[in-house]
């Protein structure tokens, strides 16, 4: 958590989200929540079960998408993992500048989201920017926001805590039994000397990218050191395909030539320097995994002839798509597991 001036003095609760727990230890409490990521809008959400009054400090706005979206295949909505990740996405047939990418994502979410019909200036965002924007889940935040449970308040953070409020940079005072920090974390390696550290060029400061790591997994500078699901945002199927691909270095079975890897670096060390800084180090779910995939050599590899192919190349990126060929496959377990998620994606109603 940040340290502020006159959080001695608080007396009521500070604490960060990750020990939220609840919203019943919140029961009747006046508390504000700081931060706008995926914890901060769903802890706002959740606290309204129980806390007397909710208050969101951002920097500035997200796009708050609900957890299920309109499906324009089939049922009325799928979970939007299963529509927003697809190998056939990253087929543009004209390549697109950042600037129209985020202009492209902008449009789209702002069909996807209700909150500039809210008319709230804290909110509203401009769905023709070209800056990146980025989002947060929640299905129930925008109709709370709307009925008036959260009060959301534009300000770059607490400058100072009393006794039973907070002040704002522009004065502001807000009365407060406890405030929540959703603001992040940093990665520390504890258990590591510092001239260790140094060769992983580790930057416990910098929440986006700590460490520079191959594919976010190893560093050749510390042999026999390995990383999995320790970068910010991974995905379950993700975390797999690291370790899949930790269990080949380390057996020997997997290598990795000294071209891909400098390569590998050079990228890692790109998004740690890159300007404006995105949400999360690898948010393209589809081009991490399959690169991780190739590494550990279980990547599908289908002919045009393989029935599974426009599934796999058109359909939701699914963990069971890198058990269907090559190292640990299991075709048979993997087919079933596809064909069923594709039937849910496109029965009609």
């Amino acid at each position: 958590m940040p340290e502020i001036q006159g959080q001695e003095n608080f007396s009521g609760l500070k604490l960060p989200a990750s020990r939220y727990g609840c919203a019943e230890k919140f029961q009747d409490k006046d508390v504000i929540v700081v931060g706008n990521g995926l914890s901060g809008v769903e802890i706002c959400a959740d606290l309204c079960r129980a806390a007397r009054r909710v208050t969101h400090i951002i920097r500035r706005p997200a796009w708050i998408i609900p957890r299920y979206l309109p499906n324009p295949e089939g049922l009325d909505k799928i979970p939007l993992d299963l529509l927003f990740y697809r190998r056939s996405d990253l087929d543009a047939v004209t390549p697109l500048s950042a600037e129209e990418r985020n202009n492209q994502r902008n449009r789209w979410f702002s069909t996807l989201s209700k909150q500039n019909n809210l008319e709230l200036e804290e909110l509203r965002i401009d769905p023709n920017s070209q800056d990146f924007i980025p989002i947060a889940i929640s299905d129930s935040y925008l109709r709370l926001v709307e009925l008036g449970l959260i009060k959301v308040i534009r300000a770059s953070g607490i400058k100072k805590f009393n006794i039973n409020s907070v002040f704002l940079p522009d004065g502001a005072k807000i009365k407060a039994d406890a405030v929540i920090f959703a603001t992040g974390y940093k990665f520390e390696l504890p258990f590591l000397a510092d001239e260790l550290k140094s060769k992983l060029q580790f930057s416990p400061e910098d929440q986006l990218q700590p460490a520079i790591l191959y594919k976010e997994t190893f560093n050749r500078d510390l042999p026999g050191l390995y990383f999995v699901g320790t970068y910010k945002g991974p995905f379950f199927g993700t975390m797999e395909l690291q370790a899949r691909l930790v269990a080949g270095l380390a057996s020997g079975r997997t290598t990795i030539n000294d071209d891909s890897y400098s390569q590998g670096i050079k990228e890692e060390l790109a998004i740690r320097n890159a300007l404006p800084r995105p949400q999360f180090p690898h948010a393209d779910y589809v081009k991490f995994s399959d690169g991780l995939a190739k590494d550990a050599g279980c990547f599908p590899e289908l002919s045009f002839e393989d029935p599974l192919r426009h599934a796999i190349f058109n359909g939701p990126v699914i963990p069971a798509h890198y058990r269907v060929s090559g190292t640990g496959s299991e075709r048979e377990k993997a087919e079933a597991i596809i064909k069923e998620i594709n039937k849910v994606v496109t029965t009609k109603r």
